[in-house]
């Protein structure tokens, strides 16, 4: 490189503060350009630093004749349409995927049967058109599952966890935790601890579905969970699991929904805390409940009771204090205030039989892994008399996708 070049080059870090303001799409079309170009936008540096400045949008779902529709919306007065994905590279066997949850732009997305089999399981950014088909755990029998996405910044891994228990009519199972890890390529068994005791991961209207009631925020997977009494009376609680450390933990609720089947709640994000929703059956309302101190079961606090006659599903907490809902017999969303009750309708956003909305950011994450099934991880040799907390499943297996693998 000449002298008079040197002096002209752009700094890497103006170039970087340059890029970073650019929409994904230019980038991607920058990567074209030089090899350096290319190192810099794919440097995890970059993508860490595009994804930190990105501004929140909601993600829309909906479904209709087996045929699924994602798009995003400005979090605005009227919700206007930001973009739109069509032609998903994939397809479900299923008729429509279980959105297990999203972070840093990536959705993973479940597609199970009505025996409650998993016929495939994807991580998928839809910015940059990127999906990963994963190595699927095997386990054999009638069993009921949850499932849970995150991301751990301490190890700067996404994984995936799966909730398990077998089912059987002569003997009791126990439970079994199952952790995958994108980085290292496969699954895991995680111990957990014995005073959690067994419990029902799924109310029995949903045991052989995609039933996912759990929420995840600040590196911590929730799960609305319950477990049979001696007065068979059934006890709900919230399992929690921390991604740096691999411990779970047992959130209580308070005494007045810790009676109530967790098929009539919900829970939920907001303000860094737990909160539950609770759809009375006679009173066509939903009563808000929130947790002021995470953790501490004496700062649950109910907040609001909506009437929610024409509404059928809270969907996601708005920044503004709203609540989006779908609205009942119909395709429209609405947004309620609970404070106000009052509620505004934005018909149906062009998104008929919508049944899913959160928060999602535009992000480059997965840039650098291909398009395809992801290989299964090797299993490192132990030397000597290690002990370990986890160990790796011993039998996986790789499901060949249904639907194409283009992007």
């Amino acid at each position: 490189m000449t002298e008079s070049a040197k002096k002209n080059r752009v700094p890497e870090d103006v170039m970087m503060d340059i890029l970073i303001a650019l929409p994904i799409k230019s980038i991607l079309r920058f990567r074209c350009l030089s090899k350096s170009w290319n190192s810099l936008i794919t440097d995890k540096d970059f993508i860490n630093a595009y994804l930190a400045q990105a501004k929140p949008l909601l993600l829309l779902r909906r479904w209709q004749d087996r045929q699924e529709l994602y798009s995003l919306h400005l979090d605005n007065e009227s919700l206007d349409t930001s973009l739109q994905f069509q032609n998903l590279p994939f397809r479900s066997e299923a008729g429509c995927f279980d959105i297990i949850g999203s972070c840093n732009g990536v959705v993973c997305l479940s597609d199970i049967d009505h025996q409650g089999r998993t016929k495939s399981l994807i991580l998928w950014n839809p910015t940059i058109r990127k999906h990963l088909y994963l190595p699927l755990p095997k386990l054999c029998g009638p069993h009921s599952a949850t499932w849970g996405f995150g991301f751990d910044l301490s190890s700067d891994d996404y994984r995936v966890v799966r909730v398990v228990r077998q089912v059987s009519s002569k003997r009791e199972f126990p439970m079994e935790f199952q952790v995958f890890s994108l980085k290292r390529r496969r699954w895991e068994r995680i111990n957990y601890s014995p005073t959690l005791g067994p419990f029902c991961v799924a109310p029995e209207a949903c045991k052989n579905s995609g039933y996912c009631n759990q929420v995840a925020f600040n590196g911590i997977l929730h799960w609305l969970v319950y477990r049979e009494e001696n007065d068979n009376r059934r006890h709900s609680f919230v399992l929690s699991f921390d991604l740096s450390n691999d411990k779970f933990g047992e959130i209580m609720l308070p005494e007045c929904l810790a009676r109530v089947d967790i098929f009539w709640m919900v829970i939920s994000e907001l303000d860094d805390s737990l909160a539950a929703l609770f759809y009375r059956r006679d009173a066509k309302s939903v009563d808000v409940w929130f947790m002021r101190e995470y953790g501490v079961r004496n700062s649950w606090d109910r907040l609001y009771r909506i009437q929610v006659d024409g509404f059928t599903r809270a969907m996601v907490f708005r920044k503004n204090g709203e609540i989006l809902m779908t609205k009942h017999g119909s395709d429209e969303v609405v947004s309620c205030n609970p404070r106000t009750q009052a509620s505004r309708n934005f018909g149906n956003l062009g998104l008929r039989r919508c049944d899913h909305a959160e928060y999602f950011v535009q992000s480059l994450s997965l840039l650098n892994e291909s398009n395809g099934i992801v290989p299964r991880g090797k299993k490192k040799k132990q030397k000597g008399n290690v002990k370990l907390n986890s160990r790796s499943l011993g039998e996986e297996q790789v499901m060949e996708p249904g639907g194409g693998a283009g992007s």
